[in-house]
């Protein structure tokens, strides 16, 4: 049975939010292991970049077919196999004796990563009533900073005191947790009755694509994406070779920021339970990025300013995801495709994942110096922007 149309299953969608951190968890571990993962195994420094954005390149590749194949199974038989693939990756590479079996590790569980972040929200708007959807939408999507920053903290006193299998092998135990959990919990989540277009994956794909609000709602999703990871990944470089900043100083500043982000997610929930439609909320994330960006690579800027500026980017950054979500979700050509219309986004937001870096790297390399980085930033906000004013567009002519 579904959800009393006046009640909200707090406690379950608390314990889905959960679940994601726990996948956000495994989406991290490789970053703060790396070097003893590197000397271990003797992985090289292209490996290693490999290495870590697996996930992104099976999210970027695969996220649309996850989308279908979850809505094709059921939202809750994929979650419960994905906790089974993440639980089974982690087993394996805490025993891997190469780097073979620790990439075959990775690759179980990016694909168990994905098919959680397609198939939980559409059990989480099942948990909810109906004037909670959207303000649920914002909760779930905390689930990705909780977990960054956590294991961010976590990981260095972790690998001191049982290094880096230690940690793999905790994050196997932590899913097989997660999975009992899940078997319990959301017994009473059943899935819609499934639609002619989910009866392949492929259908599902061509009818979710046909839609142009979904396909637009992953544009400012993906120039979100795209911008944020790029600025986090090279902040603390930037913090410690041109401001001077301590490792130890520029690790706080970014994971204060990763959490700055959750607020943002959390804050967008708010907006869209006030009724504040997830094209506007869309429309202040990227403006919002755009402009506080052009002052944190500012070589004359006060300290104190640019830390600021550095808490509010990843701030109006969180307001996007659970907007394009929700929006994705709207747009779905029937309530058996919300997981396919999540997956358009969830492609959308790991090819920025995967691109974001690199592409700020080359801009920075060629223009010669931190503060071109802005030009990327402002271009993609503005990018985002123009994305969401046209889908407000599209939605006013489906109304009149």
């Amino acid at each position: 049975m579904s959800a009393p149309a006046d009640t909200t299953r707090w406690g379950t969608v608390l314990l889905l939010v959960g679940i994601g951190v726990v996948a956000a968890i495994q989406m991290g571990k490789v970053a703060a292991a790396l070097p003893e993962i590197r000397a271990e195994l003797a992985l090289g420094l292209v490996g290693a970049g490999w290495l870590a954005s697996v996930f992104s390149l099976i999210g970027a590749s695969l996220g649309i077919l996850a989308g279908a194949a979850a809505d094709r199974a059921g939202h809750r038989p994929a979650l419960i196999a994905a906790l089974a693939a993440l639980g089974t990756g982690s087993a394996i590479g805490a025993l891997a004796g190469d780097t073979t079996a620790l990439f075959a590790s990775r690759i179980l569980e990016g694909l168990g990563f994905v098919a959680i972040i397609t198939s939980v929200p559409a059990l989480c708007v099942r948990a909810a009533a109906a004037r909670d959807g959207r303000l649920v939408l914002g909760v779930w999507t905390v689930y990705l900073p909780i977990g960054l920053a956590g294991i961010m903290v976590a990981a260095p006193p972790l690998l001191a005191a049982g290094g880096w299998r230690a940690i793999w092998a905790g994050n196997a135990a932590l899913a097989a947790g997660a999975l009992v959990a899940a078997l319990i919990a959301t017994r009473a989540l059943a899935d819609p009755p499934r639609s002619a277009a989910a009866s392949s994956p492929v259908a599902a794909i061509r009818a979710t694509l046909a839609r142009p609000g979904t396909v637009l709602s992953t544009v400012p999703f993906c120039c979100y994406s795209m911008s944020f990871i790029a600025v986090i990944s090279f902040l603390p470089t930037f913090l410690i070779e041109d401001r001077g900043a301590s490792p130890a100083e520029a690790g706080l500043l970014v994971a204060a920021a990763i959490l700055c982000n959750g607020i943002g997610n959390l804050a967008a929930g708010w907006m869209m339970r006030r009724a504040l439609m997830p094209w506007a909320v869309m429309t202040i994330g990227c403006a919002g990025m755009a402009v506080v960006s052009l002052g944190i690579f500012e070589p004359g800027l006060d300290g104190a300013l640019r830390q600021a500026l550095a808490m509010a980017f990843p701030f109006f950054g969180g307001l996007v995801a659970p907007a394009a979500i929700a929006n994705a979700a709207r747009h779905a050509p029937a309530p058996a495709l919300v997981g396919t219309a999540i997956g358009v986004a969830i492609q959308g937001t790991s090819v920025g994942h995967f691109l974001g870096p690199p592409v700020l790297a080359m801009v920075v390399s060629a223009f010669g110096g931190w503060d071109r980085a802005a030009v990327f930033t402002g271009l993609l906000g503005l990018c985002g922007v123009v994305a969401a004013l046209v889908l407000r567009r599209i939605e006013r002519r489906m109304t009149a």
